[in-house]
């Protein structure tokens, strides 16, 4: 690494460590800004832009979260919590067929908690259009999740 390659990758570990503390402190805007700095040289850039649209999410900019995520692939490590991030600006924005085109056009993969609240949304989004079908389908994945895991399905929520 050269003398510039050393300096840019300082000053964007500085940045994270700023932004970190920014998010740490409910300070979104703060945090936005200084993530939006970070070079995408940067080795943990996929984290980076995961960031930014979260961030873009906790400051209410729902159409800016869409736009962002749509942007992003599976190739992202931090795309699990981009679709969850989408998914509830969609119901934000009570955009619900989004929701469902979303959910009947794709195969992402997610772990068990963020596939848990990813059904849920897609389960209130089939309600809100009265698509009580869907809706029931949901209801049976997210019962048999629950009697696979062993949980008590008194906890749902949406995202």
């Amino acid at each position: 690494m050269n003398k510039k390659q050393l300096n840019e990758q300082e000053k964007n570990e500085e940045l994270v460590e700023i932004g970190i503390t920014a998010y740490e402190n409910k300070d979104y805007q703060k945090a936005l800004e200084v993530f939006s700095k970070i070079t995408p040289s940067f080795e943990q850039y996929d984290i980076v832009r995961g960031e930014i649209i979260g961030f873009h999410y906790n400051l209410e900019h729902y159409e800016e979260v869409i736009r962002l995520a749509r942007l992003e692939t599976e190739e992202n490590e931090s795309y699990p919590i981009i679709i969850a991030n989408r998914m509830r600006a969609h119901l934000k924005l009570e955009q619900y067929q989004e929701i469902l085109d979303f959910y009947k056009n794709s195969t992402v993969s997610l772990d068990e908690e963020a596939r848990e609240h990813y059904l849920i949304t897609v389960q209130n989004a089939a309600m809100s259009v009265n698509d009580n079908s869907l809706a029931s389908e949901i209801a049976v994945k997210l019962d048999n999740m629950y009697i696979k895991l062993g949980k008590d399905r008194t906890t749902y929520t949406a995202f």
